[in-house]
């Protein structure tokens, strides 16, 4: 039940973000609309981690997808976790 609530509230989220922002905008510039130093910061922090190569194949091209993706994808995982678990998602 909670896993199924959860995953309501983040395709709410998904389809508020789709109509308040338009479905082509992108999620790099809503996260930098927000927080202006969130982005350097998070390649900061992979970069030194990791290496760069992981900032250039897997956060630049979420950061490209559209904004209402992310929240989206959460929802379906968590319906996904909810419907494997009958009777106590």
């Amino acid at each position: 039940m909670v896993l199924r609530l959860l995953a309501l509230l983040f395709a709410s989220a998904a389809l508020l973000m789709g109509l308040a922002l338009g479905w082509g905008w992108p999620l790099g510039a809503t996260i930098s609309r927000v927080n202006p130093t969130a982005i350097p910061t998070l390649q900061n922090l992979l970069s030194g981690v990791l290496w760069q190569q992981a900032w250039n194949a897997l956060a630049t091209p979420m950061l490209d997808s559209p904004a209402w993706l992310a929240p989206a994808m959460i929802a379906l995982i968590l319906f996904g976790v909810a419907a494997m678990r009958p009777g106590k998602g």
